[in-house]
């Protein structure tokens, strides 16, 4: 079996010249020639120097092919012309040259640009596959044929994959997970004080057990997230279901998760008045937090959603300050209580009464013509006032929870914004409970005013930092160039 001229012989230097597909111009060839020469001589003079029995290990150790596409092993067909290896080096860089000379390496270089541009496009790519595997793994396959056994096994298969796969805190499937955790928690945050209402318990009480067990199969689902979730260790991010599931496991957080899930709410068989036996689902506070930390990170307008989350903070602090404000007012049987009182009272609170009728239009007999003895003595005709205006104006008849709940929110504004104009307590206990609020209030007032102070710098930091270094070089020192 005769081998084919090895690697670097002119008849492989004939072949990629046919391989490049096009006629080099006679001054580029010329010149190639000239290279050509000169570096033929001198890998020959160097060749004399060092000996003519060197062999090309690397040669040896490749397979040759032979003419009939038949591989042969390694040394059947040794490269002991040392010369043709010299000579494929020198055919080598007589190609480059004559690519510079013709473009061709404009071309190349090109060609390998896309080449790079490819190769990171794909990186990219199989980083969104993996940020968004859970769901690939299911939607983008054909669905299964639950009519064979083939199918029902790839079904069985893609419910494993969806199952045992980690998931990426950082991708949006677990960020938009995050907010429905978060809004089943705002849920429990408002509707567990209204327990206090008796017009909320007869009214709304099969409502608010339905939206709570909603909120309940949330955080069942919950602990699977968080059983899955990537974490970083020594800077390594481990996938595995396993160590997600053992990390998960030994971590504080699984006691909050699954203390907020226990069922009191069978405490409400008992004790129907007893909303506050769900306090135990407010735990759940953690993944509150977690969300708005990646919102205010995601978001294009970061000092937006600082107002805005200062806003929901504010208004979930005067609502249960207000509610228990109530629930004290429970305790003085606030239905015996007048407009004096420091409890809450329904004479501090009426229904908004308005003007049905225009006093423009003399028409519609809106307005009382009084002389000055009526208008001094106005005290003694409110019953003449009384049946003047009965059909003349109409009354917004809120209910009674909406009255309660309005007085007791707007009492608690008042408090925790340390603006009081409220009347004063009558006892002991009255007063501690107004001096705690008070203070409580101090601290909420002073996080406000420290937190929108921390906003507005940090929305002017640009225009600070360049008057800091205008002010800067104005005091440079300005020296004499004589001196």
């Amino acid at each position: 079996m005769s081998c084919q001229h090895a690697k670097g012989t002119p008849g492989r230097a004939k072949t990629v010249e046919q391989d490049i597909g096009y006629q080099v111009p006679h001054f580029g060839l010329s010149f190639c020639y000239v290279v050509v020469g000169g570096m033929a001589v001198a890998a020959s003079s160097k060749a004399s120097t060092s000996g003519n029995n060197e062999v090309d290990v690397e040669a040896e150790k490749k397979t040759s092919t032979s003419d009939d596409g038949k591989v042969s092993e390694p040394g059947l067909c040794p490269s002991n012309d040392s010369a043709g290896s010299r000579f494929a080096a020198v055919v080598r860089v007589a190609v480059k040259v004559k690519h510079w000379l013709t473009g061709r390496a404009d071309v190349d270089n090109h060609r390998e640009r896309l080449k790079t541009d490819f190769i990171m496009l794909g990186f990219f790519n199989a980083m969104y596959t993996a940020n968004n595997g859970l769901l690939s793994a299911v939607s983008t396959e054909v669905p299964p044929d639950l009519t064979t056994r083939e199918g029902i096994q790839k079904l069985l298969k893609q419910l494993k994959t969806a199952f045992t796969s980690s998931i990426d805190d950082t991708a949006s499937t677990f960020y938009y997970w995050s907010l429905i955790v978060t809004l089943a928690c705002f849920y429990n945050f408002l509707s567990i004080p209204l327990t206090i209402y008796a017009e909320f318990q007869s009214h709304y009480f099969v409502q608010w057990l339905i939206g709570g067990w909603f909120a309940d199969v949330v955080n069942i689902v919950d602990l699977w997230f968080q059983a899955r979730r990537e974490f970083l260790d020594d800077g390594v991010r481990h996938t595995h279901w396993k160590k997600t599931l053992k990390h998960y496991t030994k971590s504080f957080i699984i006691y909050l998760d699954l203390i907020a899930l226990l069922p009191t709410d069978l405490m409400l068989l008992i004790y129907p008045l007893w909303g506050f036996c769900r306090l135990n689902r407010l735990l759940k506070i953690h993944r509150v937090s977690d969300f708005l930390e990646r919102t205010e990170i995601r978001t294009n307008f970061p000092n937006m959603f600082r107002l805005f989350r200062l806003i929901c903070i504010c208004f979930v602090i005067f609502h249960w300050n207000g509610c228990f404000y109530f629930l004290v007012s429970i305790a003085y049987k606030y239905e015996n209580l007048n407009v004096d009182d420091w409890a809450f009272s329904f004479d501090k609170i009426f229904n908004a009464i308005y003007p049905d009728c225009d006093a423009r239009f003399v028409s519609q007999n809106c307005s009382v013509i009084e002389t000055f003895e009526e208008w001094a003595n106005r005290e003694d005709r409110l019953l003449y006032f009384d049946a003047f205006f009965a059909n003349r104006t109409k009354t917004t008849n809120a209910t009674t929870l909406v009255r309660k709940y309005m007085l007791s929110f707007y009492w608690s504004a008042l408090t925790l914004t340390t603006l009081g104009e409220q009347p004063w307590p009558n006892d002991s206990f009255e007063t501690l409970y107004e001096t705690v609020d008070t203070l409580f209030g101090l601290i909420i007032f002073a996080v406000i005013v420290g937190d929108v102070g921390a906003m507005v710098t940090a929305m002017n930091l640009t225009r600070t930092n360049f008057e800091e270094r205008l002010d800067g070089s104005k005091s440079t020192p300005n020296f004499d160039e004589r001196s």
